[in-house]
């Protein structure tokens, strides 16, 4: 597993981060994020949805969340072969 942190100028473009990455963009998954509670569970198709977590057991896909001032988790369960990503965010 390795773990990847961009800037503000590459955020969330998928075409520039599938070629700063040399990944297809088929590989590559942001949620599209809302400050909900709501996390994805990715295991097909990768349109995306309304969440701030993502979680996968899918090989070979980058995915990832966007962050400001909320701390960003990634989570990898070696046994398993899981991995995700949360934007902690407070919700009042």
């Amino acid at each position: 597993m390795t773990a990847v942190f961009t800037t503000r100028a590459s955020g969330d473009n998928i075409e520039a981060l599938a070629e700063r990455y040399n990944v297809s963009r088929d590989y590559i998954f942001l949620p599209i994020q809302k400050h909900t509670d709501n996390v994805h569970i990715l295991d097909s198709g990768a349109e995306p949805v309304i969440a701030d977590a993502v979680i996968t057991g899918k090989k070979g896909i980058l995915i990832g969340v966007q962050v400001a001032d909320c701390v960003p988790l990634l989570l990898y369960d070696k046994s398993q072969g899981i991995i995700g990503a949360v934007s902690s965010t407070a919700q009042k």
